[in-house]
Formats: C-alpha cells, sequence, structure tokens
C-alpha cells in the first residue's frame, strides 16, 4: 500500500511545478492523506497549522442552483480534482470538499482581498484568509482543501494539475471574467468542465456576456440553471448518424 501511495505521489510531484512556498503546501497536504493527519485538528498540514483559528463563519453567496448544479456534474462525471477560482470565506468550496471522493482534492485559488466591484465594507477584510482557513479547520477539511492565496491568473500561469472541474466565481465584471474563462479554459478543454456563478448577475448581465461571447468564440454550449452556468465542448458531442 506504502509502494502505490509512493508511486501516486511522486507523480503529483512531477506535475505540480510551483513556488517554493506552494510546493510544499501541496506535497504536504498530499502527503497527509496517506498517513491521516489532515484531518486531525492537533496535526494540521501547512498553511492550516500557523492559524490560531477563528469562530466558524458561515457567511458565503452559495445559491441552491450552484449546490445542485455542481453536485450533478461531481457524480455523473466522477469528479476528483477540482479548481475553484474566488473561494471567499469557504461556503462552496467546503461543500464541493464534502462531494468529493475522499482522496479528492480542491485546489482553492483567492487572493482574499475581494472583489473591486463588490461593497466589502461590512467584513474584515484583514482576517479574510485566516476567516477562510478557520472555517476549513472547523468543517475537518484540511486533507481536502489546498488555498493558493494569489490572482486567478497568477495562478493558472504556475498550477500544474489537470483538474476533472474549474469553478469561476471570482471578479464580477465583464473584463475579469472574460481573461478568467481564457486562462482555465485549456485546463480542462478536450476532458473536464468550466462551470461557474452569477449567471445572471449584475444590472448589465456583465458574466453572461463573458461566459456567451466566450462560448461563441470556442464552439462551446452555455448551459444554464439560474445563476449557475457550465460549459459543454460542440467537438465531443456525439455525430448525428445520417
Amino acid at each position: 500500500m506504502l509502494s502505490i501511495y509512493c508511486t501516486y505521489l511522486l507523480k503529483d510531484i512531477a506535475t505540480i511545478q510551483m513556488e517554493s512556498g506552494s510546493v510544499l503546501i501541496v506535497l504536504l497536504v498530499l502527503l497527509s492523506q496517506f498517513i491521516g493527519v489532515g484531518a486531525n485538528p492537533t496535526h494540521l498540514p501547512p498553511p492550516y497549522d500557523k492559524v490560531d483559528p477563528l469562530p466558524f463563519n458561515p457567511h458565503g453567496w452559495f445559491f441552491d442552483s450552484n449546490r445542485i448544479g455542481l453536485e450533478r456534474l461531481i457524480k455523473i462525471r466522477q469528479i476528483k480534482i477540482v479548481v475553484e477560482v474566488g473561494s471567499w470565506l469557504g461556503k462552496s468550496t467546503r461543500h464541493i470538499a464534502k462531494k468529493l471522493p475522499e482522496d479528492g482534492i480542491v485546489y482553492a485559488i483567492d487572493h482574499w482581498r475581494g472583489s473591486s466591484n463588490e461593497d466589502n465594507s461590512a467584513f474584515d477584510m484583514q482576517n479574510l484568509y485566516r476567516q477562510f482557513l478557520s472555517n476549513v479547520i472547523h468543517a475537518n477539511l484540511t486533507h481536502k482543501i489546498i488555498p493558493l492565496r494569489m490572482s486567478s491568473l497568477d495562478a493558472a500561469k504556475i498550477l500544474k494539475v489537470i483538474p476533472d472541474l474549474v469553478y469561476v466565481d471570482a471578479s464580477h465584471d465583464f473584463e475579469s471574467v472574460y481573461s478568467d474563462l481564457q486562462a482555465w479554459f485549456p485546463f480542462v478543454k478536450g476532458h473536464g468542465i468550466l462551470c461557474g456563478d452569477d449567471y445572471y448577475w449584475g444590472e448589465n448581465l456583465p458574466v453572461k456576456h463573458a461566459v456567451d461571447l466566450f462560448a461563441e468564440e470556442n464552439k462551446l454550449i452555455v448551459h444554464d440553471m439560474g445563476w449557475f452556468w457550465y460549459y459543454e465542448e460542440k467537438d465531443l458531442l456525439p455525430k448525428k448518424k445520417a
């Protein structure tokens, strides 16, 4: 069993090429899955081991359409590796992690500074990242959630994994959404799912316009379930018989 796991771990080491600090976090969390320390509150993997936990804070925007849509995709497509772009305090992150198999991983990408197009005055912005880590600790999911504290585009440049699903829920302005789609679609093209939140957000529907334009340019079909949306690649659809 140990030799099989080491082979799996070495494969992950070879495919994850990031800055040294992020590499250490990823590898130690993966190793904790084998030795069982990730779910033990007295032996937490980095970066959770450096946190003085705050009380649990359930705040977040995660509606039923997102929950149902993600659960359906995870089940039907047998999702195991997820990249979440925009995690806030981790409400959606924790739900996704709970629905993955025990050896599943969520890479939670956020700079934890809030969005420029959102009113953040009611939140303790200095402690967003600490609160996210605290919430994951309280949920006993430190062995399944790997936080990467950086911008979406920076993470896309250095993260070398092959996710089954990428969930986009970061900044909501047109330019940011379109840039996120450009950056993350190559990670799932031909095999995985690119999906996201807030399809009908905003007075001028900037998320919808970005999602629809990108779909038109890349031969994608957009499916929406209210706030939740996901792409289907036309080239991967079964060919109709003549």
